[in-house]
């Protein structure tokens, strides 16, 4: 029986974040776009990128290289996946579906 961290692990491998909106650039602002724009830091932006369809939640942990503790980091990844999804800069497809809305 999995404990509650091993099953988050295994739905984070499952759950492939991708974009949804536009990237604009504007000097050294960038902005998200969707219905609403959202002015996005560089972690913000680098999550973002990553949320192509290919790259699962646990791949994004690992390409994001942040300088502090592991835990906090994936807290912290979570939170601007979650952040993004609900302003519709995102969804969420699974390996078993092309269009699943699996929240994590």
């Amino acid at each position: 029986m999995l404990n509650q961290s091993e099953n988050k692990l295994i739905s984070h491998r499952e759950i492939y974040p991708h974009r949804n909106g536009e990237l604009i650039r504007i000097n050294n602002q960038v902005l998200l776009k969707n219905k609403k724009s959202y002015l996005i830091n560089s972690n913000i932006l680098r999550v973002w990128e990553l949320c192509d369809g290919s790259n699962s939640i646990t791949d994004i942990f690992s390409k994001i290289n942040l300088n502090i503790p592991k835990k906090i980091k994936h807290d912290r990844i979570l939170k601007i996946i979650d952040n993004l999804k609900k302003a519709n800069l995102l969804y969420y497809l699974s390996k078993s579906s092309e269009t699943s809305d699996t929240s994590i």
